[in-house]
């Protein structure tokens, strides 16, 4: 006795879930292999992510320059830390590279967040607007908590 042969009742679905895959793999990839800088750009927030990381890392506490100190959100500056070696060096790459990989998660997370409501289309088109927008990419080398926070707001 066979079983009756069951049909993909969304056909279309499966093909959009794996454009979508393909449009977001191909963007990751440009996040971290191409856009990506070797160098750290030391502004204000990169700069205290990085020194707070650094105290953080060799059991300080959360200081700044020996001071008690609290920058938002506190949870990026001990992700970084988990990145630093143990003489508190950092590799500007793997930083950046973290920063990408969220940067890339983000664009992820705002398709899946807006497919459950509006066509497949519509929010891998919104997706990769966010992510390609040249506000967002002007942000990519910076370690900043943006991407980060906002992979875990969606």
């Amino acid at each position: 006795m066979t079983s009756p042969r069951l049909e993909d009742p969304h056909p279309k679905k499966r093909w959009w879930v794996a454009l979508t895959l393909l449009a977001l793999g191909i963007y990751a990839f440009f996040a971290t292999a191409v856009w990506i800088d070797t160098e750290f750009r030391p502004q204000w927030d990169a700069a205290c992510y990085v020194l707070t990381a650094k105290a953080l890392a060799a059991g300080e506490g959360y200081t700044y320059a020996g001071q008690p100190f609290f920058l938002r959100p506190p949870g990026t500056a001990y992700l970084i830390s988990l990145f630093l070696a143990q003489d508190g060096s950092f590799n500007p790459l793997l930083l950046n590279r973290l920063i990408m990989v969220s940067a890339a998660t983000s664009a992820a997370a705002i398709f899946f967040a807006l497919s459950r409501y509006h066509r497949p289309w519509l929010a891998l088109g919104v997706a990769l607007l966010v992510g390609t927008c040249p506000v967002v990419v002007s942000w990519f080398n910076y370690v900043l908590s943006e991407f980060p926070y906002l992979t875990l707001v969606f």
